[in-house]
């Protein structure tokens, strides 16, 4: 089964608008392994607070087999990311 990047964000934030590009390399490089979801929140989004205890932007939850296996959050450099994503295979 495929890993999961789900991408919580927002697009009134500047370091969420920074790491877009990255994550759309990533999901075009990977789109064979990894499927990469994008939420987008308003301001503070209570639901996505109580679902995923995300209460700041980006935050990057690496799923498999539809589990919480990792999280990142902030600005990070794209081949950090990637390692961490597939550190969990």
């Amino acid at each position: 089964m495929k890993l999961e990047l789900i991408v919580v964000f927002g697009n009134w934030c500047a370091k969420c608008n920074m790491m877009m590009p990255i994550i759309d390399e990533i999901a075009v490089e990977y789109k064979d392994d990894l499927q990469v979801t994008k939420v987008e929140v308003k301001n503070e989004d209570e639901d996505l607070q109580k679902n995923y205890g995300v209460d700041i932007v980006p935050t990057f939850l690496i799923r498999k087999n539809g589990e919480e296996v990792g999280r990142m959050s902030g600005l990070i450099d794209k081949r950090l990311m990637i390692k961490r994503i597939f550190s969990v295979l």
